[in-house]
């Protein structure tokens, strides 16, 4: 904080509480649902980098080759 200049302000140490959700909580989804959910969302990042590279350039951007170019 020094670096920043902020040496005189102390973050309070009680802002974020991080404790572990254990599994019997009904807010958190199952373990196939949350690995499902993010499959979904690096498709959708993948989708959105390719729709982004073929307006941007015909070359491709992505360091993987795509099942539809190889």
């Amino acid at each position: 904080m020094e670096v920043l200049g902020l040496a005189d302000k102390v973050p309070d140490p009680h802002r974020y509480v991080w404790k572990p959700v254990p599994a019997s909580d009904g807010d958190l989804p199952s373990l196939a649902l949350r690995l499902l959910r993010m499959v979904a969302e690096r498709q959708r990042w993948r989708a959105t980098l390719l729709a982004l590279e073929a307006r941007a350039n015909p070359q491709p951007l992505s360091a993987i080759e795509t099942q539809e170019a190889a």
